[in-house]
């Protein structure tokens, strides 16, 4: 083969491979937003096992019930409040990043993403604790 023909098969396999790479990056961002979308309805599910188990006490169900359908409910929360922490993440290293190899983002927006990681912590921390006194209430219950 003369030097053409091979430069000709080169570019052809860079830029399959480059489609191939963009298809993927593609992919992985729709995983993470149906991830995100999961999350959120989740999070409903859960405000609606959190306020439904109070709505349950005023209609006199027993005590047990009230506390397991809030643990659950508190359980919806606590993966949705895991889901959001990995996303900023996930966010605020892509945007570190951009900022550190000049492709765009500004040191703000870097510090910005940062402040969102310690937004979600307590949420994380915060259902946990909870998740540990109401299970802790149910097995003493039983």
């Amino acid at each position: 083969m003369d030097k053409k023909t091979q430069l000709r098969i080169r570019r052809r396999k860079n830029l399959a491979r480059a489609r191939m790479i963009k298809a993927e990056k593609i992919l992985a961002h729709k995983k993470r937003e149906r991830w995100i979308d999961t999350s959120n309805f989740i999070r409903w599910v859960g405000l609606v096992g959190v306020q439904g188990s109070s709505a349950l006490v005023l209609f006199e169900f027993g005590l047990l019930s009230y506390w397991s359908i809030l643990w659950l409910g508190l359980c919806c929360y606590q993966f949705s409040a895991i889901v959001n922490l990995r996303e900023a993440v996930l966010v605020a290293n892509e945007t570190k990043a951009k900022f550190e190899s000049g492709k765009g983002s500004s040191e703000n927006t870097v510090i910005a993403t940062k402040k969102k990681i310690r937004q979600e912590i307590p949420y994380v921390v915060g259902n946990s604790i909870g998740l540990i006194l109401v299970g802790w209430n149910i097995i003493s219950m039983m």
